[in-house]
């Protein structure tokens, strides 16, 4: 092997190689024998099958895979050998090839390297929201509203499409291994999951009127017991319900869970604490990564700004789009300066980790494997395997780790002082808008508080993979509540008091 000359621009790098024949021999030789080991041929025992039949078998497959196998095993000693770190390999291409080998030009481009500054010097500002009454009654009120609770309803005759019922099911015809599915059964007649064939049949009937009908239940049902059964079922109505919303007192709040109200307040004070607290430690962490992009000034490569700018461009080409922002070249040029700075950060917590001997442990990458999957409902298990079989996706999910890490460790070594501020001043330093989507009301510090919100650096520093919009059973829609997180009480309360069903309409539910 011989290097016949070497090129660099910034991070990039060329080198035009030579490679003798008698080099290509020997890679062709190791090749031939590789595959000898594994022929198995009609007259030979396995394993000696000479080399010259196996030539004349495989041919031209070996002498492609030996030349490829040559010259990465030739670049690869030269990045050994030069001490050369490549970001995402290489490429190469033939230049000439006779008799005496060939000479070929490998281009690729180097990762930068990050000479560490001192960061103790670095101040920070934490925002700090008390917590007061206002907000917690809101966040009790909200669940209150979003809580129905269900009694007899005195004054229905007949079943409607809505309210909620209890019929005692029989089934007349179907495997008598359904039998765990008959008796008293409560069906919500408002429920999306309720298949349509029980609620056309149901609604109408009186009370103590017996209704029969048949239920074809697809082959995709949830329930593998009953999908593809054709059953007919009898259905007695015992009780017609209606839902009403609670007073806000201790009966509420034992309903939910807690000792009394005042048990649910301090929940309620807990959870706002913790959520202001975690909105403000976002804030803090995009401010240090700011402070590090400052601080820094290195070339990056051309190949991993292309990258970054396309996710960061997806993004913001969404946001553009909600706003009814044109996506203009100004915005383009953002995305470049973000990208830049960007990998410039990440660069510097990666040499950060190394330089703190930070790790991802298994369990670190399984719950974040778990975290991003949940993402998908009913999807899990593919996405899952996804990063387990590109180990592209899973290195960046570790990264993402390990700088998260570094950063809390970061936070502990820099200056910060508290600064005490309303709800609706975090939540605006939350959703900072970038210079390049601000409008020139927005730049001369007109009043924005009755604006739609604005593309946040937020949403750009997030993952691509969006958070699930799944509605949780009990959420508060509360204005002091973030968006990162809904309280919710501490345990589901019960569907009704008066009723001692429990049962679920798993034969009426559908997917």
């Amino acid at each position: 092997m011989e290097i016949l000359s070497r090129t660099s621009d910034g991070l990039k790098r060329a080198y035009v190689v030579f490679l003798s024949q008698k080099e290509l021999d020997g890679a062709e030789q190791i090749q031939l024998q590789q595959i000898a080991k594994r022929a198995k041929l009609h007259g030979f025992r396995p394993g000696k099958v000479p080399l010259n039949i196996i030539k004349k078998m495989y041919g031209a497959s070996v002498v492609a895979e030996s030349k490829k196998k040559a010259i990465d095993d030739t670049v690869i000693a030269i990045f050994k050998e030069e001490q050369l770190n490549p970001f995402l390999g290489y490429k190469y291409d033939i230049l000439k090839e006779d008799e005496k080998g060939i000479e070929f030009e490998v281009k690729f481009e180097l990762k930068p390297e990050v000479e560490l500054k001192d960061m103790s010097s670095i101040e920070l500002t934490k925002l700090v929201v008390p917590v007061t009454e206002e907000p917690i009654n809101k966040v009790l009120e909200n669940i209150r509203q979003h809580t129905p609770y269900w009694c007899d309803d005195v004054d229905a005759t007949e079943v409607k499409n809505s309210g909620k019922i209890v019929v005692d099911l029989s089934i007349i015809n179907g495997p008598k291994k359904l039998k765990k599915y008959t008796g008293e059964v409560e069906i919500e007649m408002e429920s999306p999951h309720i298949l349509d064939v029980f609620r056309e049949n149901l609604v109408g009937a009186k009370i103590g009127e017996v209704r029969q009908f048949s239920v074809k239940y697809p082959d995709s049902f949830g329930d593998k017991t009953l999908a593809g059964k054709n059953i007919t079922y009898s259905a007695n109505v015992k009780k017609i319900l209606k839902s009403y919303i609670a007073d806000l007192d201790d009966d509420f709040a034992k309903k939910c869970g807690y000792d009394n109200l005042e048990k649910m307040k301090e929940w309620a004070r807990d959870y706002l604490s913790a959520s202001y607290d975690k909105t403000s430690r976002d804030i803090l962490k995009r401010d240090l990564m700011e402070k590090i992009a400052q601080m820094y000034d290195f070339p990056v490569p051309d190949s991993m700004v292309n990258l970054e700018q396309k996710n960061i461009r997806m993004q913001l080409e969404s946001e553009a789009k909600r706003l009814g922002k044109e996506f203009n070249s100004k915005v383009e040029e953002g995305c470049t300066k973000l990208a830049v700075e960007k990998i410039r950060v990440t660069s510097v917590l990666m040499r950060l980790a190394k330089e703190y001997n930070v790790e991802a442990t298994n369990q670190e990458i399984d719950l974040a494997l778990r975290n991003v999957a949940s993402m998908y409902p009913g999807r899990e298990k593919a996405v899952i395997d996804t990063y387990v079989n590109k180990p592209e996706m899973l290195h960046v999910l570790v990264a993402s780790i390990k700088e998260n890490k570094v950063i809390d460790i970061l936070l502990e070594k820099v200056k910060i002082k508290e600064k005490e501020v309303s709800f609706e001043e975090l939540k605006a330093r939350d959703e900072e808008t970038f210079d390049f989507f601000q409008d020139e009301g927005d730049k001369a510090g007109e009043d924005k508080s009755q604006e739609p919100k604005k593309a946040t650096k937020k949403a750009a520093s997030e993952s691509k993979t969006k958070q699930s919009s799944k509605k949780k059973a009990v959420e508060a829609s509360s204005a002091d509540a973030t968006e990162e997180e809904k309280p919710a009480p501490k345990k589901r309360a019960a569907s009704t008091k008066k009723s001692s069903t429990k049962k679920k309409a798993d034969v009426a539910e559908g997917e």
